[in-house]
């Protein structure tokens, strides 16, 4: 790495899979209940340092 340069981490909006499934389930289950609907998921914004480690 460069020490002459700053690195800029921008954060990313992030949203637990487990939150997403939720709604998609039901949405494929029942697709008829679903058209037309809007709904918001609340999330984070998380940079790299923030974001919570996991083993892959």
């Amino acid at each position: 790495m460069d020490r002459g340069k700053t690195i800029v981490v921008a954060p990313r909006h992030i949203v637990a899979v487990d939150d997403v499934e939720a709604f998609i389930a039901p949405a494929f289950a029942r697709p008829q209940d679903w058209i037309g609907r809007a709904i918001e998921l609340a999330g984070d914004d998380l940079t790299a340092q923030r974001a919570p480690k996991r083993d892959v």
